[in-house]
């Protein structure tokens, strides 16, 4: 007997794409940028000012946004389409710069992190 199943498509070989071209974020975000999906996800629901807004011009899925019925809130659900995923990226690094915590963005980290990391 033939195995016909398809395997999904991946984006970098690792990271599923769903039928809409769509990634989880949290893919994207543990294996490209070595972080957690929740302090990356600040960067694109815009629900606290605190944080500069790096989903312009790109495609979300899953996304709360003020006033929209779609995406629901749970950054675990939030995906990325394989497109946007490199300048995304580069963005994120760009804020983040080489150092993964430095000390001029040591803000957009939890108090307790800070706590965790040391202040200096």
């Amino acid at each position: 007997m033939e195995n016909n199943t398809e395997q999904p498509e991946k984006y970098l070989g690792k990271y599923e794409i769903d039928n809409e071209g769509f990634v989880k974020l949290g893919d994207v975000t543990r294996g490209l940028l070595g972080r957690q999906t929740q302090y990356i996800s600040r960067f694109i629901d815009n629900t606290d000012s605190e944080y500069p807004n790096f989903g312009n011009s790109l495609k979300f899925k899953n996304v709360f946004k003020e006033g929209q019925e779609k995406g629901s809130g749970n950054y675990y659900d939030y995906k990325i389409h394989k497109d946007s995923i490199e300048e995304f990226v580069k963005r994120v690094k760009n804020y983040y710069g080489d150092d993964m915590f430095p000390k001029d963005k040591i803000g957009c980290l939890n108090p307790n992190d800070i706590e965790v990391l040391g202040k200096d």
